[in-house]
């Protein structure tokens, strides 16, 4: 038909698995910046690359999302890039076709050991509702999800130098004095170099020190720097789950049933970004609070985040303090 679009939808797989692959703090890290910089980075660049006929702009070197539609001849509209996902509308098959096979290439080749999913189908913008068409996707990609063969390393020959650090790599690196495989390597890499939601950041510090920003790097990098044996040596991992996000979302486009097609994708837009700040804030807010009240007021703080996209939320901190930060983010998120 004339009028039929496209809705794609890309997930990384098993993305805590990924993240959480060994007990380093540091490759932790690393392994949760490079699934940010996919989706805040590398998803535009290659989206950008096969059309500029679409809702991003690039503003000094910065990749924007506009409000402009599809159904204003675009060939793509980006709805969401967070997480690990993406949800898009693309004008043609043979464009969601590109962007498809363009963002698995890309995540392979950042994640190096983590792999993903994406499906596209074609429906009418003008007679199906966009929380009916979500839906769908859901349901197809979990389908896909499901039926897929996950790739295992047997690498047990005594030719191979396995990675001192999964277990499961074959060792191309030798770095802090252990052989390591290329994906524990690079999340090594980048946990060194950067460092990890900058916005919440600078969150944390606006709240804490006002205008008096620190330059030293205020969350610990390593997990003896978290705790110490006056408190035990425990750490507590917090890994918080919105639930039935798909089906608040689809509730909301309900909520505005009478608005058109274009005017409902703007909404789970701004949503979706709502949502991003929000946790950030809360979290920020929470962690402070609970800082301040055990009187812990200097830097490294026995807190760090490692993961703040949309409804999923981790982070690490001094075993005594993670149920009480835990306990206010869900208080000021509801």
């Amino acid at each position: 038909m004339e009028d039929e679009i496209f809705l794609l939808i890309f997930e990384a797989d098993r993305i805590q698995e990924y993240i959480f692959k060994t007990g380093k703090l540091i490759e932790n890290i690393g392994g949760s910046v490079l699934i940010d910089q996919f989706n805040k980075k590398e998803v535009y660049e290659v989206i950008h690359a096969i059309s500029t006929k679409g809702n991003i702009t690039v503003e000094n070197g910065n990749y924007i999302l506009n409000d402009n539609s599809i159904k204003n001849g675009l060939d793509y509209e980006v709805l969401y890039s967070g997480g690990g996902n993406v949800k898009l509308l693309a004008k043609r098959e043979d464009i969601a076709n590109k962007i498809s096979d363009a963002l698995l290439k890309k995540y392979r080749e950042l994640t190096v050991s983590a792999d993903a999913t994406c499906i596209f189908f074609s429906f009418d913008p003008n007679s199906e509702p966009l929380e009916k068409v979500l839906e769908k996707g859901e349901k197809e990609i979990r389908a896909k999800k499901l039926g897929k063969d996950y790739k295992i390393q047997p690498f047990s020959l005594p030719y191979f130098k396995i990675c001192q650090s999964c277990g499961t790599e074959p060792a191309i690196n030798y770095q802090d004095e252990e052989y390591l495989g290329e994906s524990c390597f690079k999340k090594r890499e980048k946990g060194r170099k950067s460092d990890i939601f900058q916005d919440f950041k600078d969150e944390f510090k606006k709240n804490l020190f006002g205008n008096n920003f620190q330059t030293e790097d205020i969350f610990p990098k390593e997990i003896d720097k978290i705790t110490d044996e006056k408190h035990g040596n425990f750490i507590g991992i917090v890994v918080i789950d919105g639930n039935k996000f798909g089906e608040k979302i689809k509730n909301l486009l309900k909520q505005h049933k009478n608005l058109n097609f274009s005017e409902k994708c703007k909404i789970l837009r701004n949503f979706s970004k709502t949502i991003d700040k929000l946790a950030k804030e809360c979290l920020a807010e929470a962690s402070i609070e609970v800082l301040n009240e055990k009187k812990i007021t200097k830097p490294p703080f026995p807190f760090r985040p490692i993961v703040i996209g949309g409804d999923d939320l981790c982070f690490v901190s001094r075993g005594d303090l993670s149920i009480h930060i835990a306990k206010k983010f869900a208080e000021k998120l509801n």
